[in-house]
C-alpha cells in the first residue's frame, strides 16, 4: 500500500512538471518584442514625394509595422522613427530586424545617414 501511495505521488509530480513545461514552451513562443528605431539623417533640398516614398519602402522591410518620417528643410535634416514587432528570438536561425536595412534606405534615396538608436517600445 505504502508502495503504490509512493507510485501515485511520484507520477503525479512528472505530470505536473510535464504539463507545466509545455505551458511555458507555448507562451514563449508567441510573445513579440517592439521596439522603436530611430535614424538621424541629413538631406539637402529634397521633396515631399521622394519622403513619402522612403516611408513606404520602409513599411515593407520585414518586422517593421509603421515607419514615420520627420523632415524639416529649413536645416535639411530628418529623422527615421520605424516601429519593429518581432517574435521572441528562441534560435540561431530564426529572422529578426536588421537596423542596416534602415541605414540602406537612406543612402539608397541619397541621404546621409548621422546617428541611430532604438529603445523598448513602452505602450503609455
Amino acid at each position: 500500500m505504502k508502495n503504490c501511495a509512493h507510485f501515485v505521488l511520484v507520477l503525479f509530480i512528472l505530470a505536473s512538471t510535464h504539463l507545466f513545461s509545455q505551458q511555458r514552451a507555448s507562451t514563449s513562443t508567441s510573445q513579440e518584442i517592439k521596439t522603436i528605431h530611430y535614424y538621424s539623417f541629413e538631406a539637402k533640398n529634397t521633396n515631399q514625394d521622394v519622403l513619402n516614398n522612403l516611408e513606404e519602402t520602409l513599411s515593407h522591410i520585414d518586422f517593421v509595422t509603421q515607419a514615420k518620417v520627420k523632415y524639416k528643410p529649413e536645416n535639411g535634416m530628418g529623422q527615421l522613427i520605424v516601429l519593429v514587432t518581432q517574435p521572441v528570438i528562441t534560435s540561431e536561425n530564426q529572422a529578426e530586424f536588421q537596423p542596416t536595412t534602415l541605414k540602406k534606405a537612406l543612402i539608397n534615396f541619397g541621404f546621409t545617414p548621422i546617428q541611430y538608436s532604438k529603445e523598448p517600445y513602452v505602450v503609455k
